[in-house]
């Protein structure tokens, strides 16, 4: 939530500067701030969208680049882990696939273990009641 904010925070001040640049500024720098205006407005609705979206068709991780969508039926297994990648204490979701894969969702990470248990007690409820209890 607070990356979320601060990206937001980044991005809309960049585009306001962007804006007075564009009334204020000669034609040349009205070009520039037109760029930049593009650009945090790119970042600012990307960062909007940051999280995690748990739904009947399964998880959707959404970051700063493209976002990763896996299906239901695909995972095998989410377990909670502390991988050594985010440092120490961190706990985050891993989803383990059938083919074996094991995909982390960074999104999830927390110095919390109980609320990153939280989370995939969510996501199994959800797991359940898309593919059924046996799965």
């Amino acid at each position: 939530m607070f990356q979320r904010l601060v990206i937001v925070a980044v991005g809309t001040m960049f585009f306001l500067f962007s804006v007075a640049g564009i009334v204020l500024e000669p034609i040349g720098a009205k070009i520039m701030f037109a760029v930049i205006l593009l650009f945090s407005a790119a970042w600012t609705h990307q960062g909007v969208r940051i999280g995690l979206v748990i739904g009947p068709d399964g998880i959707v991780e959404r970051s700063m680049g493209r976002p990763h969508r896996i299906a239901w039926p695909l995972v095998a297994e989410v377990a909670v882990a502390s991988p050594p990648n985010p440092g120490p204490g961190v706990s985050m979701i891993v989803v383990r696939l059938r083919d074996g894969r094991a995909i982390q969702l960074r999104g999830t990470a927390r110095y919390g273990k109980n609320s990153v248990e939280d989370i995939e007690h969510r996501l199994n409820a959800f797991r359940s009641a898309a593919t059924g209890p046996a799965a």
